[in-house]
This record gives structure tokens, C-alpha cells and sequence, in this order.
């Protein structure tokens, strides 16, 4: 299955009921594909944290020690 989520910038502020919307359905549909759409850009390496489904960071890719290892090299950038 495939999950597109457009205007997803607006998913960015934890704790909003977007953001935990999307927890859920990260949490409900685990081997779901998300494919994440906007036209808006994100204006710091932190706004792309909800993007867990990337598969930038996380166990077995460049940055095994999760988000935070990302977004320092990119911070730096």
C-alpha cells in the first residue's frame, strides 16, 4: 500500500493533530510506502524529522544513529 500525503509541511509541528495523525498512520500501516508532497520548502534540516519514512537515517543507512546525526551534517552544509 501507498500513502500520499500532500501538503505535507503542514506536518511538521509536533505535537499538532496533523503531526499525531501521522504518528498514527505510520504506527497502523508499517510497511506502507508514504509518499510525501508540497510545494512548500523547508527552510532548515529540522523540518524534514516527520519524514521518517525517507529512509535517510535509521538503522542500515548512512545515518544509523537517526535524525539528529542527519540534520547535524546538513546543518553544516
Amino acid at each position: 500500500m501507498q500513502i500520499a500525503l500532500d501538503e505535507c509541511h503542514a506536518l511538521k509541528s509536533e505535537g499538532s493533530n496533523n503531526h499525531k495523525c501521522l504518528a498514527k498512520l505510520d504506527r497502523m500501516f508499517p510497511y506502507s510506502r508514504f509518499v510525501y508532497c508540497s510545494a512548500t520548502v523547508a527552510e532548515s534540516a529540522g523540518e524534514l524529522k516527520y519524514m521518517s519514512r525517507l529512509g535517510l537515517w535509521g538503522p542500515e543507512t548512512a545515518f544509523p544513529l537517526g535524525f539528529t546525526q542527519l540534520q547535524a551534517v546538513l546543518d553544516k552544509m
